[in-house]
């Protein structure tokens, strides 16, 4: 782009003295073709707001697209303007001298005033093109050889105009130029100027088309967002309104008020011949309890026929005389009235013959109770049967875990299980099954992560026996209590209301019923001195299956007490509500030892008192079916086996987890390794009573105590590791490197890889709180394997789990120093006083080494001692303070290792002997030449022995640090750290470290009458080893205080 309409945009605003034009900063945006540069241009003229849009290869191009289009605007709405910038006036001498300078290198005098010229003639074609070219780009190369042809225009001639003005300020560069290079000129420049045109005009449309989409999806967004708020506005005012009338009227909404039209799909995917009821927008059903003394005086009798081939449900009256003589009867048109008519039942569910085998085989486990199981007779549609606990189908052997359940109250029981044999049955049979433990769980309880269908899967059902039929499977019998009961077949004729009130009781009371919302619930109580009544039957219309209309009489029937049979959904509620005992020797509890005569003399689990009471509504007889699952099935399903699922599932994944990774056998450490603080907020009161239990220990402990231990376990592998893996990187380098690696962010990674989380217990509910409990859980796992194992193993498996290296071996110390310096006598005198054998006195020598050389000097072996140390601490103070919690372990190391504490130990054992006597012994270097001399010891000696060395004179014992403690905090003094690192992953307010106060200042203080006769004249080596004598003095006095 050869024209300057950016110099144009900014002569026109000085010139009306109006502000500058102002350009956007230039974006890269991607189109068809490649990268563009895009900007925007905004000026006010003459009281107007002007705006021009540029898309082009470079910046400079983009700011000149964007001036020329905002001089279309100007000149479209003040075409005066284009007239007075055509004129050229205060102009010319501008784009004369610009056309000058471009071509100085080049030209003489004379062609610089045809230059000027020329420059006439180029800015009036420009114009013409801003206004009625829609700012196409002319250009023109000229192919002229003459020397004055060249020398005005610097080998190219600007665009000619045929315009009268043009041709009169234009005549000396005329002259010069032929006339067939003046055509054929005239035929390029018109094809570049219809190109130029053409291209500028697709520029400028597709930003206009790309700015109109922008500004209508940020409309329709804005529009959204407003219309998704104002619907949510009116929905929260609605529902507040309608809070405010039930407040007002005292009493709860309905279901009929919030669902005035139910008919539920629920009940067609469970296949159950069941009601179907229409409730218009603005009726209510409205229950009437009506008493005996109420009753109407026309007593009605029922009587309810149901077809052979059709489930409808019609009504008859007929007149009666008392209570007692209601009887209803069933009809068939093709079979004696003794015959029932065929019932509805729930449809089997249907199996993937693919994926599941024809025939199937299945270890079954029958659960055991502490304080037994007391079985239960009942009967169902004329059958008898027995309930006797629950069976586990599982296609594979399982642990038997054991756990205890307790209430509010301080009741509580154990259940566990035992192998009770193995079944095979075919695949009909097995879905027999699924579909029982679908209806049971998903649809009863409303679990509806327990909707399973594949062999592989865990099926808990009720082991029920048909005492009328012994030979019949399990299966069947679970089917058959899925057949509902209701009064379509009639009831007899009763000569006492005794009789009739025992037929309802019967019948319904603790028994599972479905209404017709549908919703199951479980019948509590049959009140009988209030029969169920509506204030206005006509407004509901309740309907069966076929769709014939069923008439809802009133004082009729007792009242049938409900209350909700749904448990709490949230599966990971299941997992935390558990106590778990373990013995002296860290293992589970025993169920053998349930069979004593202690456990037989404890009185049978009441398992409705494990379940929060509810409210009891009333429902109509007449519109219930009733299945063969009782109250007690559902209620030890609900208080023991959806607790013990969870216990199953997490046994499975610590076994699998022990074959892949690493064999814990103490179980009790193992459950504490992955049992995180937040849990104990769920868990229950333990029992109060605990005399059969005496044996064992309640399991109340989280992995926050062996975090910490596993965070020093850590520490000290990666130090160790990275210590030979890089022999001669500097400390520096050595700390960057383990930092990285010992990061939260990275044991997060590794905990995520090893699928170790869904192991992990957990307490929260947000997922952003996972991270951290995820790098506790990978350090607890270190603590644990070297509990267990030792050093060599945890070395092994925290090197292999964090650096994927196989046949990982605990590495040996061998001298690689090729200069071997002979101990000085000093340093043969220090470590005679400690009793201390050095086999490589190089090693003694590096560690005191205090030169600047980092590869010569201490602090590589700082770097190992200071993790050791840190380990061997945090060993100590975990075993020797088990009821001490992670925030108490962790300030306590802190204050045995910090740095005044190693320094005065250093200065103890003489080690400022062994130094050059030049080197200041701040308490800073005499701690960390300590950690160095600890490091010496640890590869030299090996790690019992050092460990022996550390535990001596620290000392290590528990008076000592006791009374330390009190020391320090009756000094309140915050707690320092021991080093420029913080202590990693601690949840505890530790302070920062305290600055390192310099000897050196205070002794100038307490020590002026020393200072004082030294000679002003003295050279400064012998201020020095004053110096140096004085800070000894007062570290050893330091030193005797603390001690």
């Amino acid at each position: 782009m050869n024209d300057n309409h950016k110099g144009i945009l900014q002569e026109l605003c000085q010139k009306r003295k109006e502000v500058s034009p102002v350009y956007t900063k230039p974006t890269i945006i991607t189109d068809i073709g490649g990268n563009f540069y895009y900007t925007e241009v905004t000026v006010n003229f003459k009281g107007q707001r002007f705006t021009g849009e540029g898309k082009a290869r470079s910046k400079k191009d983009a700011e000149k697209t964007a001036a020329l289009n905002a001089l279309q605007s100007i000149f479209t709405i003040h075409p005066s303007e284009r007239a007075i910038m055509e004129s050229g006036s205060g102009l010319d001498s501008r784009n004369s001298s610009s056309s000058s300078s471009s071509s100085s290198s080049s030209s003489s005098s004379s062609s610089s005033s045809s230059s000027g010229s020329l420059s006439g003639t180029s800015h009036d074609a420009m114009m013409n093109d801003i206004f009625i070219n829609n700012g196409g780009v002319t250009t023109q190369t000229s192919n002229c050889n003459s020397p004055q042809a060249t020398g005005a225009t610097g080998g190219s001639s600007p665009s000619t105009s045929s315009n009268a003005n043009n041709a009169t300020n234009g005549t000396a560069a005329a002259a010069v130029i032929n006339p067939n290079i003046q055509q054929s000129s005239n035929i390029g420049s018109a094809y570049n100027h219809r190109r130029g045109q053409d291209q500028t005009e697709v520029v400028r449309l597709q930003l206009q088309l790309e700015q109109s989409i922008k500004t209508f999806t940020e409309r329709y967004n804005h529009l959204e967002k407003k219309y998704n708020d104002l619907k949510e506005y009116v929905n929260r005012k609605h529902l507040e309104t309608r809070d405010y009338i039930d407040r007002k009227l005292k009493r709860k909404p309905k279901k009929q008020e919030r669902s005035p039209v139910l008919q539920s799909n629920t009940m067609e995917d469970l296949n159950i011949c069941a009601v179907v009821v229409t409730t218009p927008a603005t009726a209510v059903e409205q229950p009437v309890l009506i008493t005996t003394a109420e009753q109407p005086s026309s007593n009605n009798s029922i009587t309810l026929s149901e077809a052979n081939t059709t489930n409808t449900i019609t009504v008859s009256e007929s007149s009666s005389s008392s209570l007692s003589s209601l009887s209803l009867s069933s009809s068939s048109s093709s079979s004696s009235p003794k015959q029932h008519p065929p019932r509805s039942v729930i449809a089997t569910i249907e199996l993937d013959k693919e994926l599941i085998p024809s025939q199937l085989t299945f270890f079954r486990y029958r659960t055991v109770f502490s304080h037994g199981f007391k079985s239960e007779d009942f009967s169902h549609l004329d059958q008898k049967y027995n309930f006797s606990g629950f069976l586990l189908y599982s296609a594979n052997r399982l642990p038997k875990p054991v756990i205890h359940i307790s209430n509010g109250a301080g009741e509580h029981f154990a259940i566990s299980m035992v192998e009770y044999d193995r079944e095979s049955m075919t695949r009909d049979e097995f879905a027999r099954i699924v579909t029982f433990h679908h209806c049971f769980y998903t649809q009863i309880l409303q679990q509806k992560h327990m909707n399973f269908r594949s062999p592989q899967d865990l099926y808990f059902v009720p082991f029920v026996k048909c005492l009328s039929n012994p030979t019949q499977k399990l299966h069947q019998t679970l089917m058959d209590l899925l057949t509902h009961d209701d009064l379509i077949n009639g009831i007899p004729s009763f000569s006492s209301d005794k009789e009739f009130h025992a037929y309802f009781d019967e019948k319904y009371l603790n028994r599972v019923v479905l209404s017709p919302r549908p919703d199951f619930t479980i019948c509590r109580a049959v009140d009988h001195t209030r029969l169920f009544g509506y204030n206005d039957p006509s407004v509901m219309s309740v309907r069966d299956k076929s769709g014939n209309p069923i008439e809802l009489t009133s004082g009729k029937y007792p009242s049938i007490m409900c209350t909700h049979s749904s448990a709490i959904a949230n599966k990971d509620y299941w997992s935390l509500r558990t106590l778990v005992y373990y013995d002296a020797n860290d293992q589970p509890e025993d169920p053998a030892k349930w069979n004593t005569d202690e456990f037989a003399a404890m009185e049978p689990t009441q398992w409705e008192s494990y379940i929060r009471k509810a409210k009891l509504t009333a429902k109509d007889p007449l519109v219930l079916r009733v299945f063969g699952i009782t109250s007690t099935m559902h209620a030890v399903a609900k208080v023991a086996i959806l607790p013990y699922i969870p216990e199953i599932h997490w046994t499975l994944k610590m076994e699998n987890f022990k074959r892949q990774y690493i064999n814990i056998n103490n179980q009790r450490l193992l459950r504490e390794v992955f049992t995180h603080p937040s849990i104990n907020r769920n868990n229950t009161v333990p029992p109060r009573s605990l005399k059969v239990f005496k044996d064992y220990q309640l399991f109340k402990s989280d992995n926050q105590r062996l975090e910490y231990f596993g965070d020093s376990i850590l520490k000290f592998c990666i130090t160790y590791y990275l210590y030979f893996l890089y022999p001669n990187a500097p400390e520096g380098f050595l700390t960057t490197k383990r930092s990285e690696v010992t990061s939260n962010t990275y044991l997060q990674n590794i905990c995520d890889q090893t699928s170790i989380d869904d192991i992990l217990r957990l307490g929260l509910s947000n997922t952003e709180d996972y991270k951290k409990p995820k790098a506790d859980v990978i350090e607890a796992l270190f603590a644990a394997v070297y509990l267990e194992c030792g050093i060599n193993v945890v070395y092994e498996f925290i090197i292999n789990l964090l650096f994927k290296i196989e046949n990982v071996v605990f590495p040996t110390y061998k001298c690689e120093h090729t200069n071997e310096t002979p101990l000085s006598e000093s340093q043969k005198s220090v470590l005679f006083n400690m009793n201390i054998n050095i086999k490589d006195t190089c090693l003694f020598q590096e560690a005191m080494n205090c030169s600047s050389d980092p590869k010569m000097n201490y602090q590589r072996l700082e770097f190992l001692g200071d993790s050791y140390i840190d380990l061997v601490v945090s060993e100590f103070l975990y075993h020797n303070f088990p009821r001490e919690q992670e925030g108490f372990l962790s300030q306590t190391r802190a204050l045995l290792v910090r740095n005044e504490k190693l320094a005065n130990t250093a200065n103890h054992l003489r080690i400022r002997q062994s130094i050059d006597p030049s080197v200041v012994p701040t308490t800073k270097r005499m701690g960390d030449l300590f950690e160095s001399f600890t490091g010496c010891l640890l590869l030299d000696g090996g790690l019992q022995d050092t460990k022996s060395f550390l535990i001596k004179h620290l000392p290590l014992t528990t008076n000592h640090v006791n009374e330390m403690i009190e020391s320090h905090y009756a000094s309140n003094r915050p707690i320092p750290l021991t080093s420029q690192e913080p202590i990693p992953d601690s949840n505890q307010d530790i302070t920062l470290p305290l600055k390192l106060l310099e000897q050196y200042e205070e002794n100038n203080n307490n020590n002026d009458n020393k200072l004082s006769s030294s000679s002003s004249n003295s050279s400064s080596n012998n201020k020095l080893i004053t110096t140096t004598t004085i800070l000894t003095t007062n570290i050893e006095e330091e030193m005797i205080i603390d001690s």
